[in-house]
């Protein structure tokens, strides 16, 4: 409903932009649709996505316009997420696209002539950077699928196929080391 409204919005604030009290109209709205977001039940991320972009595009929102729109929204969701986790474990989490994020040298590594654990090393960097914490059990096909798909002897030879599940729990060490050195930095 509130991202009806806000889409619906933009365009009557447009035409009410020359009118004297302007300025006390686009508060008006602002506190209307602060109030509408405080009242669902709640929003995900998935929702807020497209709400957060409205906001970001309509010009007549000031500064502490969106401001105000944005920590309510982040406040719903915030909710929202925490109702969902089961307490003593984290969230697993998602990144079996991660392919489309690896960098070019990254690419150039996995398809070269480095050995097994060092194509690992640089996939588990990655995740890492790209803030992986808790990887669910597709992300760990995917990664899987990847450092295989790189070195297709492995995949024709059924000896070597169940080596290379044998070294997944060096990308695990890995993936632990990188997270023991983070937490020592402080990060």
């Amino acid at each position: 409903m509130a991202f009806e409204r806000l889409k619906a919005l933009d365009p009557y604030l447009e035409q009410l932009k020359g009118a004297d009290n302007f300025s006390g109209i686009v508060e008006e709205q602002c506190v209307s649709l602060v109030k509408e977001i405080r009242s669902m039940d709640k929003i995900d991320i998935s929702s807020a996505t497209p709400l957060l972009a409205l906001i970001q595009q309509c010009p007549h929102w000031t500064k502490a316009h969106r401001e105000s729109l944005l920590q309510v929204i982040q406040a719903k969701v915030e909710k929202s997420v925490g109702s969902r986790v089961v307490k003593g474990r984290f969230p697993l989490q998602d990144y079996t696209m991660f392919p489309l994020y690896l960098a070019e040298r990254d690419w150039t590594v996995i398809l070269g002539t480095a050995n097994f654990a060092h194509k690992c090393t640089v996939i588990m960097e990655r995740l890492h950077k790209l803030g992986l914490r808790h990887p669910s059990e597709p992300t760990y096909a995917m990664l899987t699928a990847s450092l295989l798909l790189s070195e297709p002897e492995r995949l024709s030879d059924h000896t070597q196929l169940r080596t290379s599940a044998d070294q997944l729990p060096i990308c695990e060490r890995i993936g632990q080391i990188l997270l023991e050195e983070q937490r020592g930095r402080g990060m």
